[in-house]
């Protein structure tokens, strides 16, 4: 990803976003507590230093064999930090451990690159 020219004192930041679903295959659900368990063991250790932002947002797709239009209630974490491999290693780690922990096929990623001013 190219890293932006930022003026005005502005400083090149990755963001990432992270979108966890809290239906448990099976039955359940991630609730409140366990999300915030996950945050504190999980995420803020990994980043200690940056700021996180969480929304509670609801997910729509269609399944791809039924057809039949599925509703999730899940959550999105937003990280920005200074861009490096070890950053990305830490976002990949709480992606594995969430899908472990709480046995989903996946946590989707977007990344970018935003100029930020503080």
């Amino acid at each position: 990803m190219p890293t932006p020219v930022c003026s005005d004192g502005g400083e090149a930041m990755s963001k990432v976003e992270l979108f966890f679903g809290l239906d448990i295959p099976g039955g359940g659900k991630v609730d409140s507590a366990a999300w915030q368990e996950f945050l504190d063991q999980e995420v803020t250790p990994r980043f200690p230093d940056e700021e996180l932002t969480v929304d509670q947002v609801d997910g729509q797709w269609q399944d791809a064999e039924t057809g039949k239009i599925i509703q999730e209630s899940s959550r999105t974490l937003m990280i920005l930090y200074p861009p490096s491999p070890e950053a990305n290693q830490k976002i990949e780690e709480i992606r594995t451990a969430y899908v472990s922990q709480f046995k989903q096929d996946s946590v989707m990623r977007l990344d970018e690159i935003n100029c930020v001013r503080f």
